[in-house]
């Protein structure tokens, strides 16, 4: 554990080095001394390329950590390579009186100034934003010097943890919903290519959404092109916790008319890109359970939205993922529906696995446009039909998803998907290789 620094020292703080315009020579020195007598450390060997205090209370153990002098801008005592500073953690914890370490508890008192900050340890800054210039610093008194208390961070490397968003998946027009405010596109890039597009975030019915055209904006992506590890990575990168899927399918039985919305709890993979659909290999093995495809919290969420809004809904059903980007022959069509499949499409699929493995809750809108050409008395599917019922059904799917996001949790719930990977990696955490291991810095953080 270790806290963000003071705002008054934080400022002069930045990759690469220390800022001498912000605060430099005596200034900068005498921040440090302050800060050190106020910790109480002596004897504690200093390097000259940079400096961390630290006392923690808690458990009455300081340290220090020295800094080699790489990108050093300031030395933080010029002139002398090394300089003792004080005692030892372990003997100034034995000559410390029992009243002093108490009034430390009861004062919670815990420190921390790093004098050098490298690109990668931005992530010490974690914390509510800083006072703007003009605003009191939180400064209270003991023993006559002032100090600010600092606030938690949850350890010394911590990440800048990014909001819990939900994540939206499917046409291009489904952003154009009433209310989706604040809207940015993001690039993200990702260990695993380009995703489909850009991700445009914001926030709909007070909640951070990202939002990503499945096959880009203007539909220039085969479903065989589409990069899921890209698109669940980058989804992930951003804080994407819960991910609501929208995409046309065609009917494999009579009961699911066009414009219907099938919320689909199986899947059955036709497709030939397995090894596509994973982020384990390169030296880490992984196998998540996927007996149930499709979160069943967030399913349910989806049905009962479904109904408030009066939508022609069906509970359940098998997705036929098949993988195009030709339409089913009249044999297939006829082959899934007398096998009692319920709906066929061929993007789906990947995404829910890619989304598993990354602890994301994945549920599907599949939206019905056609009857594929199983059914002798109906047109067989054309791209024209398809367009035409699903602008028809984008009215729905909107009002849907408005109803939906607020009654999402704010935070991940106690639901399954959210910790898919607790028992699935069987690669010894030793053994993992390191490129791998920070490629999936998103996905196994908790694990790492």
């Amino acid at each position: 554990m270790s806290h963000v620094f003071p705002h008054r020292i934080r400022r002069t703080l930045e990759p690469g080095g220390i800022r001498e315009s912000l605060l430099g020579g005596e200034d900068f020195h005498k921040a440090v001394r302050e800060m050190v007598k106020r910790v109480g450390l002596r004897d504690v060997p200093v390097q000259r390329g940079g400096i961390e205090l630290r006392e923690q209370v808690d458990t009455f153990q300081s340290g220090i950590d020295a800094v080699g002098n790489r990108d050093v801008d300031q030395p933080v005592f010029s002139g002398q390579r090394h300089r003792r500073l004080g005692a030892l953690a372990s003997q100034r914890k034995q000559a410390r009186p029992a009243s002093s370490a108490h009034n430390d508890r009861e004062n919670r008192l815990w420190i921390v100034i790093k004098s050098v900050i490298f690109g990668h340890e931005n992530d010490l800054l974690t914390g509510p934003s800083p006072p703007t210039m003009g605003q009191p610093l939180p400064v209270t008194r003991r023993d006559g010097l002032p100090y600010i208390k600092p606030q938690l961070v949850s350890d010394k490397n911590h990440m800048r943890t990014p909001p819990h968003r939900v994540g939206i998946i499917g046409g291009s027009g489904l952003y154009t919903i009433d209310g989706f405010r604040n809207q940015k596109w993001q690039t993200v890039k990702t260990p695993f290519g380009a995703p489909s597009d850009q991700l445009l975030t914001g926030q709909l019915a007070e909640r951070d959404v990202v939002f990503l055209p499945r096959h880009g904006r203007g539909h220039c992506l085969l479903p065989t092109e589409l990069n899921h590890r890209a698109n669940i990575w980058a989804m992930k990168k951003l804080g994407v916790q819960w991910i609501i899927s929208v995409s046309a399918v065609g009917s494999l039985q009579k009961k699911y008319k066009p414009c219907d919305i099938v919320l689909i709890n199986q899947f059955l993979d036709r497709t030939k890109q397995s090894t596509q659909h994973t982020f384990f290999g390169r030296g880490i093995v992984g196998h998540i359970a996927f007996a149930d495809p499709i979160c069943e919290e967030l399913r349910q969420l989806l049905l009962k939205s479904a109904r408030r809004q009066k939508a022609r809904v069906h509970n359940g059903g098998t997705y036929v993922n098949m993988e195009g980007p030709a339409f089913s022959t009249r044999a297939e069509s006829l082959t899934n529906h007398r096998l009692k499949y319920d709906v066929i499409g061929m993007t789906n699929l990947g995404e829910a696995k890619c989304a598993r493995e990354a602890e994301i809750a994945y549920a599907t809108m599949a939206m019905i446009t056609d009857y594929d050409c199983w059914k002798a008395n109906e047109a067989h599917v054309t791209v024209e039909m398809v367009i035409d019922n699903l602008n028809r059904n984008a009215n729905a799917a909107k009002s849907i998803l408005t109803d939906v996001i607020p009654r999402i949790p704010n935070e991940p719930a106690n639901w399954p998907c959210h910790s898919a990977l607790k028992n699935a990696i069987m690669t010894d955490r030793k053994l993992w290789p390191a490129k791998t291991a920070k490629e999936l810095k998103p996905i196994l953080a908790k694990y790492l």
